[in-house]
């Protein structure tokens, strides 16, 4: 009566889920449209939720191991297979590539931002051995970014340049059991500097890419600018993510 619909009932069901861990039926919200029915009914779901503790296995910190070869998971998997040249509409890479244009790029700082990022995050050190495990490397070589200065070159030598290093970079497969899954270089204009960024969704998502620019946004701002500890490894969320599968919240939606 007061303007409820089927977008709110979603968004009321996500709110209970977060809030309580139960999974509020659709159905039931319109069954329920009156909130002491509707609070009622949560509670006996979240009685039920206790009895059965389908409750999602805790991510535990093992540094120890960090540098151990563990699963890949399953959009990984997808991305590795998808590389060879097993199945039809193979050898291709899932990958990202932009180019940034700036006219006043401190190349020198940007490299240090970003070095300072390779040691932050373990996904900027990740290969594939090719046994179908990853693995995190514990120290690699500070990471140069290759440097082209077009400057001096007439516009159109310039222009069949840039246009044949767009071509090599964009569809670039990089070799999965080697580091870097990343290519980052810069080529210098007359009245700018383009950089070029080339990565492999083996190691990022889009959500990943956001947070990474964000941080290289601020230490390049501020290169001894301190980041918040990780105390998490990508390895215990993957493992943590596989013991998901011993759990009866598991064998439950399985079963459905």
């Amino acid at each position: 009566q007061i303007g409820g619909h089927s977008l709110l009932a979603i968004q009321m069901a996500s709110h209970v889920k977060t809030a309580f861990g139960v999974n509020f039926p659709l159905r039931e919200i319109f069954l329920r449209s009156i909130f002491e029915s509707f609070a009622k009914f949560t509670g006996e779901l979240h009685k039920v939720h206790d009895e059965t503790n389908f409750k999602l296995p805790a991510i535990i910190p093992d540094p120890q191991n960090r540098f151990k070869e563990f699963p890949l998971t399953d959009i990984q998997q997808a991305y590795w297979i998808g590389r060879g040249g097993d199945l039809e509409l193979g050898n291709v890479a899932v990958h990202g590539y932009s180019e940034f244009d700036h006219e006043e790029l401190d190349v020198d700082r940007l490299e240090q931002a970003w070095n300072r990022l390779i040691e932050r995050h373990e996904a900027l050190r990740l290969i594939f051995p090719g046994n179908g495990y990853q693995k995190i490397l514990s120290e690699v070589p500070y990471y140069k970014f290759l440097r082209r200065d077009y400057g001096k070159l007439p516009s159109e030598v310039r222009e069949e340049k840039i246009q044949k290093v767009r071509e090599e970079l964009s569809h670039e497969v990089m070799p999965a059991e080697k580091w870097p899954l990343f290519n980052i270089s810069v080529t210098y204009f007359p009245e700018k500097v383009r950089l070029h960024l080339s990565f492999d969704a083996l190691i990022l998502d889009g959500w990943s890419f956001d947070i990474l620019f964000e941080e290289w946004k601020q230490l390049y701002n501020n290169i001894e600018e301190p980041l918040p500890p990780l105390d998490v490894s990508f390895r215990d969320y993957v493992l943590a993510e596989y013991n998901l599968r011993t759990t009866p919240l598991y064998e439950k939606d399985r079963s459905y």
